[in-house]
């Protein structure tokens, strides 16, 4: 599963940690996120620190996010 789309903002982090979280809450057996340099490994494991995904958080981030998922990958 690749939970989000790699981005230079600070928007867009908070956006992929938020997407981490929710990955991560599924009942998965691994989230691959590929890291390819150092501030990517960081914010992936600043989103296993503050994991705190709730039911409500999630039903939040999916409906902000339904139209986008129903054009598929920019």
């Amino acid at each position: 599963m690749k939970p989000y789309r790699t981005g230079s903002s600070s928007k867009q982090s908070r956006d992929a940690v938020e997407c981490l979280h929710y990955a991560m809450s599924l009942p998965t057996s691994v989230v691959i996120t590929g890291i390819d340099n150092m501030d990517v490994l960081k914010q992936d494991l600043e989103a296993v620190r503050s994991l705190t995904a709730s039911k409500e958080e999630n039903s939040a981030l999916l409906k902000r996010t339904e139209i986008a998922s129903c054009r598929g990958p920019i």
